[in-house]
């Protein structure tokens, strides 16, 4: 009798332990996969009178996320619109008019106030010559500032280009090129949060040299200042600068990065979060128009700190884009053609605060590609993870690597948008829950209008079966025991 009690004991006690690590991971793979939260297709942000024909967007800091567009119209305005973490539109499909004045409103920005409002910034043609108008609002979209918005630099020059940043205090700093002096020359500004202009109505001097600047873009210090990176033409060849502003918009610094006899496109910069700042570009030595490297530096206070090739396979790569963790370690994302001179893929890159590369040599693999791609976009994820996103005009795709450089659906990505119609430019932003939200335009008959989708943990859009594997645990092991109790008893007679 007790030999068969034991031998029962044993028999339950085995398959226990292999019943429940079994069921226990099944719950938590369920429980910690990314899935599709809201409707299929994407929920409907801006059905506007109007098509859309730009789109920006930037997390709410609350598990939602912020857009601004631009309506295609004869006379183009600025809208905001804000969408919940769980899907609500509380501003309905119109949105909330930024800035309706006359004259065309045009390349719109957007980014977070870091107060649970946005920050919105574009270009203005009021007057004669296009300008920088910026606009704060809150979630419900209701101004801060100005009516019609706040003119950044009051010189009649004019502006094609510009970039802009948080300083994390509910004011934004601005770069630009005008062309006050004839050639194209480098400006910034701060503009604090009560919408008053720091640095004076002219903006202050970044690089008014007599040869061409251009490509200018900017990251903030806090309010202790801002980092502008932008290019030199100087002797005909394409020079990198980086410089830093302090609180009062003075120079500190005015570094160049390469030299003459080089050619470089398309920077990126962003703060490391270790009081520096990272800079990305194309670089070409070889004189080749059409094969560009990909080179990031780390530039601080008192310098540059080290510049390295994140890239140098074959073929053209180009058009950088940076991501910094807070840790001092930065991802550099960027287009290659190295597989296919006809259709682009995307490499990344990870590298430590000392500039060390921490995945692949010349790169990660994070998509590829068999047609032309329309955007491509990336934020930060938890626990040093990153995602990506992008279409092929018809479906939306999102990628997400791991601090280890590793990829979670294979360089096809995962598919949230099996499209009929045509999509492009995805923008994903973090929805701080652990998931990510992305926006894009999509075609609805014959305009483009708004469109997001949440990824993330939780339902999705059936129903979450997570507690039935919660419950079956017991009961599965309840019901084996069961079974073992009965074939043992029939052995027994």
């Amino acid at each position: 009798m007790n030999m068969i009690r034991n031998k029962k004991s044993r028999i339950a006690f085995i398959v226990v332990a292999v019943m429940i690590p079994v069921l226990a991971s099944s719950a938590s793979a369920q429980s910690t996969s990314l899935k599709i939260l809201w409707d299929a297709d994407g929920i409907h942000a801006g059905n506007h009178a109007d098509s859309i024909h730009e789109l920006v967007a930037t997390s709410d800091l609350d598990g939602g996320i912020f857009l601004a567009w631009v309506n295609d119209h004869i006379s183009s305005n600025v809208y905001f619109q804000a969408v919940d973490e769980n899907g609500n539109i509380p501003l309905g499909l119109n949105g909330k008019a930024v800035c309706e004045a006359m004259g065309e409103q045009n390349s719109v920005d957007i980014i977070s106030d870091g107060s649970g409002g946005a920050i919105i910034a574009w270009l203005d043609v009021r007057g004669t010559n296009s300008t920088i108008y910026t606009q704060r609002v809150d979630s419900s979209g209701d101004a801060y500032w100005t009516d019609q918005g706040v003119r950044v630099c009051h010189n009649p020059a004019e502006i094609n280009e510009f970039s802009m940043d948080g300083d994390g205090s509910g004011g934004a700093y601005f770069t630009w090129q005008d062309k006050r002096l004839g050639a194209g020359s480098v400006y910034a500004q701060h503009v604090n949060a009560s919408g008053g202009l720091s640095w004076g109505t002219q903006g202050a001097v970044v690089n008014d040299a007599p040869n061409w600047q251009k490509e200018p873009c900017i990251t903030a210090n806090g309010t202790n200042g801002a980092w502008v990176g932008y290019i030199n033409a100087n002797s005909g060849w394409n020079r990198v600068y980086v410089d830093y502003l302090n609180m009062t918009g003075g120079e500190e610094l005015s570094l160049p990065l390469t030299l003459g006899g080089t050619d470089a496109s398309g920077l990126d910069i962003t703060a490391d979060g270790m009081n520096g700042a990272a800079i990305a570009f194309g670089y070409n030595s070889s004189g080749s128009s059409t094969e560009y490297d990909i080179v990031v530096a780390r530039v601080n206070a008192t310098g540059l700190d080290w510049m390295v090739n994140a890239c140098t396979a074959v073929d053209h790569q180009a058009l950088p884009f940076l991501l910094a963790p807070g840790d001092g370690s930065v991802i550099v994302s960027w287009k290659d053609y190295r597989d296919s001179l006809m259709y682009e893929t995307k490499y990344a890159q990870k590298f430590t605060l000392a500039g060390v590369p921490s995945w692949q040599a010349n790169g990660t693999r994070i998509m590829e590609s068999s047609t032309v791609i329309s955007g491509s976009h990336g934020c930060l994820g938890g626990n040093g993870t990153a995602f990506f996103t992008w279409s092929n005009s018809f479906d939306i795709f999102i990628q997400q690597v791991n601090a280890s450089g590793s990829l979670t659906w294979g360089t096809g990505g995962f598919s949230i948008l099996n499209g009929t119609t045509q999509n492009y430019d995805p923008i994903v932003v973090p929805d701080t829950l652990g998931g990510i939200i992305i926006a894009w335009r999509g075609r609805i008959s014959s305009d483009f209008q708004a469109l997001v989708q949440r990824v993330g943990h939780g339902a999705g859009n059936g129903m979450d079966f997570t507690w039935l594997i919660y419950f079956l645990i017991p009961l599965g092991i309840a019901i084996v025991l069961g079974v073992v109790g009965l074939v043992l008893k029939k052995r027994k007679k």
